[in-house]
């Protein structure tokens, strides 16, 4: 089983409608990063849910619940992952906001933030519909919490988390299949820059209405909300169909390193550091040693792009090195002083910062 063949399942499915574009890069109001490749370990990728309609057409929340399922494939920790995420009915009952119209849901990050490692990344998404008094809600809520449960920075449970991933993956497959969920739109995009196509930044729209019956030219982007009109300060809240609007992003950065589990070995750092009174030559290559077993850490990290590895090990450094120097001892010396290293030491510390400064 996989997202292959629950793929297959749903285009088979005889109220399923494909219809999806991509939002040109002129009709958005936030062009910043748009439309732009994403590159190979210089940049983190990031996949969010801005805009859910469901219109009162389909007897949504009276009749039948949604119920949106994704999946993420991309490299990490050096192996193929996929990211399945799903939103169902309990998730939805809350977030959603009730209009004349229908019913809106909005931002919600289905994928990432990961670093982009290359090669093949490919992207479901799916709407579906249950009904309320189906039997499976309660199994739902929980794939949904399944699913959730490692958002982000999981290399300490990889292998853990791919077999809950197939977990999620059978038990969606299996639903759809016994047609407990009506898949009613849905995509699948698979990005090989390899061979043809660019991994790049932007929206894109499924729509829940044939190709043709609208033009692609006049959807317009505001706010991370989904327009219609023949201009961009003329267009109108769309609301003729169901549609999600969903975005692949791009950033240079992450501010969440908090959370890595490389961070942990600093604060232990740290901690050794506050609970010396004044460096021996010994402390001193004590931490001098656990300081490159972090920056080895840092370096080897699945979860940082290789312009922040530099950026992070140079942070800690200097972090380190200025809780160090500000360190005076109660009485007796005139203060601490960096000891002095030899011509070596010198030559060793170079080497290592200026392997890092060569990485590509």
């Amino acid at each position: 089983m996989g997202i292959s063949s629950l793929w297959k399942k749903v285009k088979e499915s005889p109220s399923f409608t494909p219809t999806q574009f991509v939002v040109i890069a002129e009709n958005i109001d936030q062009k910043s990063g748009l439309g732009q490749p994403i590159e190979k370990d210089q940049h983190y990728f990031m996949v969010r849910v801005n805009e859910m309609f469901l219109s009162y057409q389909r007897k949504w929340f009276s009749t039948y619940d949604p119920v949106v399922f994704s999946t993420a494939e991309y490299l990490y920790g050096g192996q193929r992952v996929s990211q399945p995420f799903l939103i169902s009915p309990n998730m939805l009952q809350s977030p959603f906001k009730k209009l004349n119209e229908g019913f809106l849901f909005k931002d919600t990050t289905i994928a990432g933030l990961q670093p982009y490692r290359g090669g093949f990344f490919g992207l479901s998404l799916v709407l579906g519909r249950l009904k309320q008094d189906n039997y499976l809600r309660k199994l739902l809520s929980l794939l949904e919490n399944t699913a959730a449960a490692f958002p982000t920075g999981f290399s300490t449970v990889i292998t853990g988390y791919s077999k809950i991933a197939n977990i999620v993956l059978d038990s969606v497959e299996a639903m759809f299949d016994s047609h407990e969920i009506e898949p009613v739109i849905g995509m699948r995009q698979e990005y090989v820059p390899a061979v043809q196509d660019n991994f790049t930044s932007g929206y894109r729209v499924l729509i829940n209405a044939l190709e043709g019956k609208f033009d692609p030219s006049k959807f317009f982007v505001k706010n991370n909300s989904l327009f219609y009109g023949n201009s961009i300060d003329e267009s109108q809240p769309y609301r003729e169909n169901d549609y999600i609007l969903y975005s692949i992003l791009k950033t240079s950065y992450r501010d969440d390193i908090d959370i890595l589990p490389f961070h942990h070995q600093y604060m232990e750092l740290q901690k050794l550091i506050s609970g010396m009174f004044e460096l021996s030559a010994e402390e001193r290559k004590l931490i001098n040693g656990k300081l490159f077993s972090l920056q080895d850490n840092i370096r080897m990290s699945p979860d940082l792009i290789r312009p922040q590895i530099i950026e992070q090990i140079n942070t800690y450094r200097q972090d380190l090195k200025q809780m160090i120097d500000s360190r005076q001892p109660l009485s007796g010396s005139k203060g601490l002083k960096e000891e002095k290293q030899d011509e070596w030491e010198k030559e060793m510390d170079s080497l290592g910062l200026e392997l890092l400064n060569q990485i590509n």
